[in-house]
């Protein structure tokens, strides 16, 4: 009996693997829509079964790359309007030119 209990729950957990995997296959493909939108430089990788997605974003001439490697970094990374902002090249900073918004990293001055 108890070997019938496993093997349901190894089949509810595989269940539940493949959910996720195919949620975050189809997070992925809404960032690279919108990326693909608005210009933004979209990979799609896949290193020894690890699926992650690499994203480039304007910083002055050059690129910011970040990775979401998971489904939740998906879903956080769709709850914003990332396709309207730029890095500022040089500075831990971002702006919004449509929104008039720069957000920046301070630190006081000789510490």
């Amino acid at each position: 009996m108890d070997h019938d209990t496993d093997s349901a729950n190894d089949d509810a957990d595989n269940k539940t693997e493949f959910s996720k995997a195919q949620l975050f296959s189809e997070k992925l493909n809404e960032i690279k829509i919108k990326c693909h939108t608005s210009g933004i430089e979209f990979e799609n990788k896949n290193n020894d079964g690890s699926v992650y997605a690499k994203i480039s974003i304007n910083a002055g001439r050059t690129k910011r790359s970040f990775i979401i490697r998971s489904l939740n970094n998906a879903i956080r990374f769709l709850n914003i309007d990332f396709e309207n902002y730029n890095f500022i090249h040089g500075y831990e900073a971002i702006s919004c030119y449509s929104k008039g918004l720069i957000e920046a990293s301070i630190r006081p001055a000789g510490l």
